[in-house]
């Protein structure tokens, strides 16, 4: 897809990232949530075309969801 060397690289760090907060998401690491959210949000602001509007604000809609709910249950457990 990109054909100059730094941009590979750009490519690659994207990609590791990406599988980063992947595995934050789905392991349901809340302790990093705001991790994969400042992500998101970075690259949305970067790269708007690369997810649609209202999906972006469905998926953060979720993760803050989900951040809260999963805080609240653990609070509940202790």
């Amino acid at each position: 897809m990109f054909d100059t060397p730094a941009l590979k690289g750009s490519n690659t760090l994207l990609r590791v990232a990406s599988a980063r907060v992947y595995s934050i998401v789905k392991s349901r690491d809340v302790q990093h949530f705001e991790t994969a959210l400042r992500f998101l949000e970075a690259t949305f602001r970067l790269l708007p075309r690369l997810v649609a509007a209202i999906k972006h604000m469905k998926i953060m809609f979720g993760l803050k969801t989900m951040s809260q709910f999963l805080h609240v249950q653990k609070k509940t457990k202790l």
